[in-house]
């Protein structure tokens, strides 16, 4: 596994694959990360600090970004607001990896420009999941804008707060599913009880706040 290893056409200029830049300073996960993404045929960039990172991204042709919140040289976050303030480039998905994924850690995230979150250790499935429906909208907004160099920042806003959104709401959808299977199947213990009702308030708030978001942006695209 090489540091910063992309795709190059070939002569017989088939398209590239989009390329994945992760950003994460662990090298077992960085490992997995990088065996995970390359099966399912996508050109992946390594790199161990941040500075190497936004460093990558400044260059351009990265279609989206796994970057680690906690890294040894500057804080993830730091980074997304870093990225945001590139004005030149079709909007760069940001998926943030952490292992702390509270309520306020995910409002400090979404505020600095972060458009998901992977809580580790995570499912290799919802990875890919969520990798597959943010590659398709850069994909889809490199489309609709026309080139690199005519941004359509209204819509990407909006279309990025609502794939946000969705998310938030299926696993509220998911949490009131748990909690009625454990009805279901046998009474459930008061702690039980307690520990899917915080879940459950923490994912309703969340929710809230990314609708009114999404919200206030479309309001303000249209």
């Amino acid at each position: 596994m090489n540091d910063l290893d992309g795709d190059i056409l070939g002569p017989d200029m088939q398209p590239a694959r989009p390329v994945v830049l992760v950003v994460e300073d662990d090298q077992h996960v960085a490992g997995m990360l990088f065996y995970l993404l390359s099966t399912q045929d996508y050109a992946v960039e390594m790199a161990h600090d941040g500075a190497t990172g936004l460093a990558r991204i400044r260059r351009g042709g990265v279609d989206l970004v796994l970057l680690d919140v906690m890294l040894p040289d500057m804080p993830g976050l730091e980074i997304c607001q870093q990225v945001r303030a590139l004005q030149d480039q079709i909007y760069l998905p940001i998926i943030m990896l952490t292992g702390l994924a509270t309520n306020r850690n995910r409002h400090d995230g979404f505020a600095a420009g972060a458009d998901d979150y992977v809580t580790k250790p995570f499912s290799t499935e919802d990875l890919l999941d969520r990798v597959r429906v943010w590659i398709r909208t850069r994909q889809y907004l490199k489309t609709s804008s026309g080139g690199p160099h005519e941004p359509v920042a209204e819509y990407q806003s909006v279309l990025s707060t609502a794939l946000s959104t969705s998310h938030e709401l299926i696993r509220l959808l998911m949490l009131l599913l748990s909690l009625l299977e454990s009805w279901e199947m046998s009474t459930p213990s008061p702690e039980e009880i307690t520990s899917l009702r915080l879940e459950f308030r923490e994912a309703a708030t969340t929710l809230a706040a990314r609708i009114h978001q999404l919200t206030r942006a479309a309001r303000q695209a249209t």
